[in-house]
């Protein structure tokens, strides 16, 4: 069976697809991208703008990341910053739990193990097993940062694990390829916060009241 050209075997095949879609992509954005032109792009900031980014960027004293919601940039004490992250982190043992040492490449290992399997179980095709083995960067530790809301009464800051260039990050993506097809049929389904809240704003939702 083959979903979103990637085969998988279910219990009814057992014949594993090449993923020609896929192939005839990779060619054709190789070709893309060596034919591409580079131009050098000019600075639309004066140079007393840029110097005072840079200065701010070099600012260990602060932090400065974009808020929440929207494009607005939020500046607050860096100090005040990390003791917010590290009460968010001790207070939700829930989610969060202290490790002795990183075990970022122990899950690496285990990820490489089941790509593997998956592939001599003929459950992905050869296409497939290449992309989520060949070409990966050193996985790196996944960081835990928050955006402020500052939307809210009182600014909190919501927190974010960023999964990039982590151990899992490719087949993550792969499953996510996956079930994008299946939720795509449901009766009901979220595609993306922004569509989401234009949707809810444009329609007219008749209530018990009315």
């Amino acid at each position: 069976m083959v979903l979103n050209n990637h085969a998988y075997q279910t219990e009814f095949y057992t014949h594993v697809q090449n993923s020609v879609a896929l192939e005839n992509y990779l060619e054709e954005t190789k070709l893309e991208v060596a034919s591409a032109i580079f131009r050098p792009q000019f600075d639309n900031i004066s140079a007393n703008g840029r110097n005072a980014i840079i200065a701010l960027k070099r600012n260990s004293k602060i932090d400065l990341k974009k808020a929440d919601k929207g494009t607005t940039a939020v500046i607050l004490d860096t100090a005040q910053k990390i003791d917010e992250g590290l009460q968010q982190l001790s207070n939700d043992l829930k989610f969060y739990k202290p490790l002795s040492s990183p075990i970022v490449h122990n899950t690496a290992r285990k990820a490489k193990e089941l790509v593997n399997k998956l592939y001599r179980w003929g459950h992905i095709d050869l296409m497939t097993h290449k992309w989520l083995t060949i070409g990966l960067k050193q996985p790196r530790v996944p960081q835990f940062y928050t955006l402020t809301k500052i939307h809210k009464k009182t600014p909190v800051g919501r927190p974010i694990v960023s999964g990039s260039i982590g151990p899992t990050e490719r087949i993550s993506s792969f499953v996510d390829s996956l079930l994008q097809p299946v939720a795509m049929k449901q009766e009901s389904y979220i595609k993306t916060l922004p569509i989401s809240s234009t949707l809810l704003k444009t329609r007219k939702f008749q209530t018990m009241w009315s």
